[in-house]
């Protein structure tokens, strides 16, 4: 990630369009042209982020949602994000 605030909230990149495909989602930015397909955990983290969330938040989702370790999950949570910011897929602030 490119900073390591896990209550900054993060939000979907406005040039950024999703479409739902069977067990995850499609992304297009549309400024840079790239695709990008997501699977289903990630896809979920991409939902949330619709509306805002923080690292700390989306981490307290999937804990509800799936059986795994706090810090297996704190760990997966942060590589999407980090893969999302990377691409330029979400953006900081509120």
């Amino acid at each position: 990630m490119t900073g390591s605030d896990d209550s900054v909230r993060l939000r979907q990149a406005p040039d950024v369009v999703a479409c739902t495909l069977e067990g995850g989602n499609a992304l297009l930015d549309l400024a840079s042209s790239n695709y990008y397909t997501l699977n289903g955990s990630a896809a979920m983290i991409w939902e949330w982020l619709g509306s805002g969330a923080t690292v700390a938040e989306l981490i307290d989702r999937m804990l509800e949602t799936f059986d795994v370790e706090r810090e297996v999950c704190a760990d997966d949570v942060q590589a999407v994000v980090a893969s999302f910011e990377d691409a330029g897929l979400v953006v900081r602030g509120d």
